[in-house]
């Protein structure tokens, strides 16, 4: 049997946003015991900035030649888009999304109301959910604050939505455990929203301080040092580290990890080379989980935040723009030097919430059209 799936979502230029999707298609197989055959509908072709598409009439006619239409996972329900019919990128109207015949998953995706939000845009948005509940709908959203955002704006569909893990957790279900030695320290450094990041400190001093960190790495014990960008912006980051830093350091200690197009979750394979990772942006954090690796949290964005308070290790966070950053940065490391920073225990966390969303993503297809998984 094979399921013929639209899948909009980010597809391009972040490899946290492909071991989200890879993760789910390869649970997803699992669970409803079937082949899948993917339409990739990459999100920012219908950004108005790349606007090579539209939501139109052929995007309706296309979708409803598919099984199943997913949007998400990723952060694609941002309510600051004012010419949007729902306040979002995913600009659908309630008319469009009658014409659409195929069963609608909202897979684990983000809600964020931090990058601003007007009345209009919630009334907007609200009307969105009640058509997507009409229209019998499965809607989940991901760990990491966005069920606080419905109870806060749109309590009344509490009891619709419901709460999982981004499917990014999932990833070593994709990757063997290599058991290498562990020889590197991994950093994950974003240079991108620079004004939410480094808005109590410049980006100057965040980076000095992450190259003291760094050179005490190197100084004090043998592990290697191996940057791993998650998009294009880290390798400008990465380069201002380089030319911060002693060019023997550098020449003798210091490793990138690739990004390359097809071969995005191959980067993970470098995540397992290291015994702990600083990370700062949200895969990168859900992924070192995942492959239970200890992670020093480098965070800002509240979101990012609150899904170590979901997860019960919130205490673990150092946010950049508290007093305590510098301080706090250096408690870590030498924890790391000493042999002594751990992984976050959420095993069974991570195995529950899997078992229950795949079932429940099975009920809903099967209940949703007698004939769904029978059709083929």
């Amino acid at each position: 049997m094979k399921i013929k799936i639209a899948h909009l979502a980010s597809f391009s230029g972040n490899i946290g946003d492909v071991a989200n999707h890879e993760s789910f298609y390869f649970n997803f197989k699992k669970a409803l015991n079937c082949d899948i055959e993917i339409t990739k509908l990459e999100i920012r072709d219908y950004y108005l900035i790349w606007n090579n598409k539209k939501f139109d009439d052929d995007f309706i006619k296309l979708v409803n030649q598919h099984d199943l239409f997913i949007i998400g996972g990723g952060n694609l329900f941002e309510l600051c888009w004012d010419y949007s019919d729902t306040g979002t990128t995913v600009n659908l109207s309630n008319e469009q999304l009658d014409k659409i015949n195929t069963p609608i998953l909202i897979n684990a995706i983000g809600l964020d109301v931090y990058k601003g939000v007007n009345q209009e845009n919630l009334e907007k948005f609200s009307s969105f959910i009640a058509k997507l509940q009409e229209k019998e709908s499965f809607f989940t959203v991901r760990n990491e604050g966005s069920f606080d955002v419905i109870r806060e704006y749109f309590p009344q569909y509490e009891k619709y939505i419901l709460k999982t893990m981004d499917n990014g957790f999932y990833l070593s279900d994709l990757l063997k455990n290599t058991k290498k030695e562990k020889k590197y320290i991994g950093f994950n450094i974003a240079k991108d929203m620079a004004n939410i990041r480094y808005h109590n400190m410049s980006y100057e001093f965040f980076l000095e301080e992450i190259c003291k960190t760094i050179k005490r790495i190197c100084d004090e014990t043998d592990y290697k040092i191996m940057m791993l960008p998650h998009i294009y912006s880290d390798y400008e980051a990465i380069m201002d580290i380089m030319g911060m830093l002693d060019n023997q350091l550098v020449r003798t200690r210091f490793s990138i990890a690739p990004l390359i197009h097809g071969l995005e979750i191959d980067t993970f394979n470098y995540y397992q080379q290291c015994r702990a990772i600083y990370a700062m942006r949200f895969h990168a954090n859900v992924c070192a989980i995942s492959l239970n690796i200890p992670t020093v949290p480098i965070l800002n964005y509240p979101k990012h935040i609150e899904l170590y308070e979901d997860l019960g290790y919130k205490e673990r966070v150092i946010n950049t723009n508290s007093k305590c950053f510098k301080s706090e940065l250096n408690i870590y490391t030498e924890k790391i030097i000493c042999n002594e920073l751990y992984s976050i225990d959420v095993v069974d966390y991570i195995k529950d919430s899997k078992a229950i969303y795949f079932k429940g993503i099975r009920k809903w297809l099967e209940n949703r059209s007698s004939i769904f998984l029978h059709r083929h």
